[in-house]
């Protein structure tokens, strides 16, 4: 009966019949395997900075994107472009808050985004709708292990995917955010010299710093953690988004063992504040898009509190949260 092709058969007709030879051919053949296959993620992880892990699959997000802005639009296609240099394996998808019509006269520049991203198209949903879109079931299932979420009004600067996941997956950390200029609470934010300064000298040579708090900015999840934020969101009582990130230590912790989070000190992204960005006309829902939830501050801050003394919390006088608490460098 015939026998199958061998993989050496082209090194046998080159060395001819000789059994010997064609033994040689064998053992160069498995050299050369053995130097492409078991060489290669030794060089991967010296282009990461950290020691190779399990593969990453990170799903990019970018939720509320839609003011009818050149520049925010524009932020969203750069930190794409920026992710492409990325060596991990990734996708990305975006949430917009209006309807395809409403994207206006910067169309060309969505459907350029949409070359390289999902978009899903939804008139007037809230932060916390958003957020509800991506369910942890949906996104175990489609194989990814991280969730990258980039709010459309950050530029991701210095921060690095490669890096971020390898530091994650070395320090068997849950959340991790680079540093933030124009965030609004430290540590994420730094808003003096002397708090920069202090957050160096406690970072010095390692990765990062172990915190009990996050500003959601540029913030990545491990799956595990994105469910419990998930669970975290309340889109009934608290649809725009604050307090979440206040809650989201103390919440996961105790559903996550060894829940840790930290801030990678050297990377920096940066939040554009009024001063970059127009926040006139489509950054406010339409007309058409008003509903139930659209509350006034006053009414939001309310339900702010509500939300907080149903989850057991203390309720403290100030708006939103206290600074966040250092735990220690990434060793």
């Amino acid at each position: 009966m015939p026998t199958r092709p061998s993989i050496i058969a082209p090194f046998e007709r080159v060395v001819g019949d000789n059994r010997s030879r064609s033994r040689w051919a064998q053992r160069i053949f498995a050299i050369c395997c053995l130097v492409v296959f078991g060489l290669a993620p030794l060089f991967r992880s010296r282009a990461t900075g950290c020691a190779a892990g399990p593969r990453a699959r990170v799903l990019v997000y970018f939720p509320g994107v839609g003011c009818n802005d050149q520049a925010r639009l524009q932020l969203v296609f750069d930190n794409v472009k920026q992710l492409e240099r990325s060596t991990t394996e990734w996708e990305c998808a975006v949430g917009v808050f209006l309807e395809k019509r409403d994207v206006g006269r910067h169309s060309q520049l969505m459907h350029a985004i949409e070359a390289k991203c999902y978009v899903s198209f939804y008139p007037g949903a809230h932060y916390s709708d958003f957020m509800k879109v991506m369910h942890p079931m949906l996104v175990r299932m489609a194989g990814f292990s991280h969730v990258l979420v980039a709010l459309d009004d950050v530029a991701l600067r210095s921060f690095d995917l490669d890096d971020a996941v390898g530091i994650m997956q070395k320090h068997d950390l849950a959340v991790v955010s680079p540093l933030v200029e124009n965030a609004l609470h430290f540590p994420v934010g730094l808003q003096t010299p002397e708090e920069q300064e202090s957050l160096a000298k406690a970072a010095g040579k390692s990765d990062g710093l172990l915190t009990d708090f996050i500003e959601v900015f540029v913030t990545m999840f491990r799956v595990d953690a994105w469910e419990c934020w998930y669970d975290l969101v309340d889109p009934v009582r608290l649809s725009k988004g604050w307090a979440y990130d206040e809650q989201l230590y103390d919440t996961c912790r105790a559903l996550i063992p060894n829940f840790r989070m930290a801030v990678l000190t050297k990377m920096e992204s940066q939040h554009r504040t009024n001063g970059y960005l127009d926040t006139s006309g489509y950054c406010r829902p339409l007309a058409r898009y008003r509903e139930t939830r659209n509350l006034t501050a006053k009414e939001q801050y309310s339900r702010y509190h509500e939300y907080r003394a149903s989850r057991g919390d203390k309720l403290r006088r100030q708006e939103f949260c206290c600074a966040g608490t250092l735990k220690g460098r990434l060793k």
